[in-house]
């Protein structure tokens, strides 16, 4: 039983290690107008007011959008936000409360180290940086979230930014595909 109990101890340990490891960029640096996948929908109410627009969504979900250019998923029951999604050029829907859409991607990555994963198009480029989430009872540690950063390869600028959770609406790989197609929409900036 102490040897159970002991490598239990162990893997946790060495799941927290890991966490903090394998993480290109600090939880609490995954927000966008202060706001993460799990926050609340009152929370954003607060900071950011009313939404200018609701959908009503398949499944138990709403998405509501601002006109300054962020689009929220959230779980009608919980309130609970699955994801964030900012194409605007404005000051409320920053990263770590100082970089956003039209910004230098150089900007970013003055404070930041690279991404977990990147994708080049031939437009643009993806960066994605994973949350990642030890689960003491099955004794593994898994990606539960992530934040996108895409910009213009030739401007250099941000076109959009996004939070979303693995296999709410989507796996992050076909997240990051649709992130790719619809980007080239963007490449003006």
């Amino acid at each position: 039983m102490f040897k159970k109990i002991l490598a239990a101890l162990v893997f946790t340990l060495l799941a927290m290690q890991l966490n903090i490891c394998a993480a290109m960029i600090e939880p609490d640096k995954i927000y966008l107008g202060g706001l993460t996948y799990g926050s609340k929908i009152d929370e954003m109410k607060n900071l950011h007011g009313e939404p200018d627009v609701i959908f009503d969504g398949v499944e138990g979900y709403e998405t509501c959008e601002y006109a300054d250019g962020a689009k929220i998923t959230y779980y009608k029951i919980s309130g609970q936000i699955k994801s964030i999604v900012v194409t605007g050029d404005t000051l409320n829907w920053r990263a770590d409360k100082r970089i956003g859409v039209g910004m230098s991607i150089d900007e970013w990555r003055e404070w930041h180290a690279m991404p977990d994963k990147m994708k080049v198009g031939d437009t643009q480029t993806v960066y994605l940086y994973f949350h990642y989430k030890a689960d003491p009872v099955i004794h593994e540690t898994f990606r539960d979230y992530g934040l996108f950063i895409a910009f213009n390869n030739d401007s250099k600028k941000i076109t959009k930014m996004m939070i979303a959770g693995d296999t709410d609406f989507a796996s992050f790989e076909e997240i990051w595909e649709g992130i790719m197609t619809d980007m080239t929409v963007n490449v003006e900036r």
